[in-house]
């Protein structure tokens, strides 16, 4: 058992380091504060999202994976008052083996009326992660390798990222293009061995994009959304998922995560038979606040040493009071935002 842990870790460290070095979340569309700066200010008030993620939490034999992936990303935004600026902050950590990082991370987006319905934003982003490693006891993979792990220094990075949201103003559907980090830091660089062994930061592109099919007034509303993640040296990865909203309360969905890869004549590398079914569900509890729960089957062959991945969710925003004609001031009534 402990020797696939080890197995598991080293396959983990390896993509972490040189592929898809940005955390996985199943709702990535209520939460796309995350990964791009323009989506700030979007909900036209002080929003607070938290997502937190336990991945491949346990075995089918029933031991529990310590230092299993995990990942808690907290967000707060909001627009400035009679401004088309908004401001936010994220923090996030990230725990991965014996590896941890931390980031934080302060966007701005300045948005635009395109037309009568539309609407456009410009994000950046300025960001910090601390890269540390600890609590290596638990591989049992020897002391030489512990000591290896142990001296690997604590690195901080600075960097910045850059992203465009459309949307049209009843939130019928969106699209956003954006890239987290634009440096290619340096992270690691061993020169004892041969030319030296570097790890580095990459820049990740997304892309999304979602809409909803229904009448406002309908009880039942459609949501198709999906995100697409393109990285350096790693094949692309595609989450495509369907949701459906009932009563303007319960939202109900499943969606595919298709990643991995497979080689033909050694060279080219194709979209592989993914990785996971994802089925989720969010409900309004109370006027503007949410709550969800995800749960990712792992479709591929890692699945036969562990129960998938877990994670949860909450939302909650401030509405803004705003002066009506007659001077009276008023909370706006609606409760749900689709995106």
């Amino acid at each position: 058992m402990k020797r696939v842990i080890i197995i598991i870790f080293c396959a983990l460290l390896t993509v972490e380091l040189w592929s898809q070095q940005d955390a996985q979340y199943s709702f990535y569309m209520f939460n796309n504060v995350y990964f791009n700066p323009a989506y700030t200010g979007k909900k036209e008030a002080l929003h607070f999202e938290v997502l937190h993620r336990e991945q491949w939490r346990f075995f089918n034999v029933g031991d529990k994976i310590e230092g299993a992936p995990q990942s808690t990303s907290l967000s707060i935004h909001s627009p400035f008052k009679r401004s088309n600026n908004a401001l936010g902050f994220n923090f996030h950590n990230d725990i991965i083996g014996p590896y941890k990082t931390f980031d934080l991370g302060i966007n701005y987006a300045y948005r635009i009326p395109v037309g009568s319905r539309l609407k456009l934003s410009f994000g950046v982003k300025a960001n910090y992660k601390l890269y540390q490693v600890s609590n290596v006891d638990f591989l049992d993979a020897g002391d030489q390798v512990a000591s290896q792990l142990n001296s690997f220094p604590n690195i901080n990075t600075f960097n910045f990222g850059a992203g465009v949201y459309l949307w049209n103003r009843n939130d019928k559907f969106y699209v956003g293009f954006s890239v987290p980090h634009l440096l290619n830091n340096k992270l690691y660089h061993d020169q004892s061995v041969g030319d030296g062994n570097s790890a580095q930061e990459y820049q990740h592109y997304f892309i999304t994009a979602g809409l909803v099919a229904g009448k406002a007034n309908s009880n039942f509303k459609f949501y198709p959304s999906f995100m697409m993640k393109l990285v350096k040296n790693s094949p692309m990865d595609l989450d495509l998922n369907a949701n459906f909203l009932l009563y303007n309360r319960l939202w109900l969905g499943a969606g595919y995560r298709f990643g991995g890869n497979y080689y033909v004549d050694n060279e080219k590398v194709k979209l592989g038979k993914g990785s996971a079914v994802i089925g989720m569900i969010k409900l309004l509890v109370v006027e503007n606040l949410e709550i969800g729960y995800a749960y990712d089957y792992t479709t591929s062959d890692l699945g036969s040493y562990q129960n998938g991945s877990h994670e949860f969710l909450v939302n909650f925003k401030l509405n803004r009071k705003n002066p009506s004609i007659d001077g009276l001031r008023i909370t706006t009534p609606r409760y749900i935002n689709y995106f």
